[in-house]
């Protein structure tokens, strides 16, 4: 994903987290989903959006499951933040 111009990065953006949808149904699956979907995200200002849109989405209602905060983590590790 290394556009330059803005509507075409936020248009892949939001392609790409649309992507996970459809997993939803298993949490575990719709982890490995996002975490393949991570390595799309080449740039380090991408890494920093996705993983504060993740962590924006997930911290939302105030509780964070263990598995949501085993996400962040994988999340932060693969982006290396």
């Amino acid at each position: 994903m290394g556009f330059v111009e803005e509507p075409d990065s936020q248009r892949e953006f939001d392609a790409a987290v649309t992507r996970i949808r459809p997993s939803i149904q298993s949490i575990h699956k719709a982890k490995e989903l996002a975490l393949g979907l991570a390595d799309e995200f080449t740039a380090r200002p991408q890494h920093k959006q996705v993983f504060a849109a993740v962590e924006q989405i997930m911290t939302f209602d105030n509780n964070i499951s263990t598995l949501e905060n085993t996400l962040l983590m994988e999340l932060r590790m693969k982006f290396r933040l």
